[in-house]
């Protein structure tokens, strides 16, 4: 197959975003101890305050795909990738890469 018969591109559409949000997550710590059992501690828990995540639509605008983000760099970079893919690859390669199933 020549370079001028790849078929390259799809009309997916990819979507990041933000939304505020309490869930059950799992919480991170980091705490310093002095002494025995003095110390002090702080904790982020995944889940509170901002959610981030990035959605793909299909070429007909349904929301086939959504993937939950720690934080808005990683919401970006996935996004970004999955525009490249987008843009480099068949819809059928694009959907076996991401598993969507056809019809999807």
């Amino acid at each position: 197959m020549s370079a001028q018969e790849v078929e390259a591109g799809n009309r997916f559409s990819v979507e990041v975003r933000e939304g505020q949000g309490m869930g059950q997550g799992v919480g991170q710590g980091i705490g310093q101890g002095m002494g025995q059992g003095m110390g002090q501690g702080m904790g982020q828990g995944i889940g509170q305050g901002t959610v981030w995540s990035v959605a793909i639509f299909d070429p007909e605008g349904r929301e086939i795909a959504l993937r939950a983000c720690r934080d808005e760099t990683e919401a970006r970079t996935f996004a970004s990738t999955v525009r490249q893919h987008i843009a480099w690859l068949s819809e059928a390669r694009f959907r076996e890469i991401y598993r969507l199933a056809e019809g999807a």
